[in-house]
């Protein structure tokens, strides 16, 4: 069944994005990212988690990619036991959807990312960037993304 949806979805891919966006795997990577983080976001984790996750991971040596792939899968089936949902429904209906938009809607959202340095741009594979800097308080260890003093507890950068 899986096999099913991942050849529906990569002919969506390359009929919205072409093939070298649809099959860059960095790209595929980053939007791993942003839906990710957007499920967090809806569940109510707060930012600051999100840089301490992120900080965390990165202060580690690099994983396997298949094994970290596999590990997404994981963590998302838990997410579905935890909530309750049917995640090939939720799959089945989200793939409704976004069929039903049109070429343009995505290559615009796609073109906006690029342009904010968060999506591949160009021929570029490794064109990203954050768009923000991320500043960890030497005092109390609070994470934040403004050049000001800590919010958490007030110390000057």
């Amino acid at each position: 069944m899986m096999h099913t949806y991942q050849v529906r979805v990569m002919a969506w891919l390359r009929s919205r994005f072409g093939e070298e966006v649809a099959t860059n795997r960095a790209e595929r990577a980053a939007r791993v990212v942003e839906e990710a983080i957007e499920l967090a976001q809806a569940e109510g984790v707060p930012l600051f988690q999100i840089h301490a996750i992120t900080f965390g991971v990165y202060s580690r040596p690099e994983g396997h990619a298949p094994q970290e792939a596999a590990g997404v899968m994981v963590t998302l089936l838990a997410w579905e036991g935890a909530t309750g949902f049917d995640l090939e429904t939720l799959l089945q209906v989200e793939l409704a959807r976004i069929e039903l938009l049109s070429v343009d809607h995505f290559r615009l959202k796609h073109e906006e990312k690029a342009q904010a340095g968060t999506a591949m741009h160009g021929t570029l594979p490794s064109d990203f960037g954050l768009g923000y800097n991320v500043y960890k308080c030497p005092a109390c260890g609070h994470i934040y993304s403004d050049p000001r003093p800590c919010p958490e507890c007030g110390r000057p950068m």
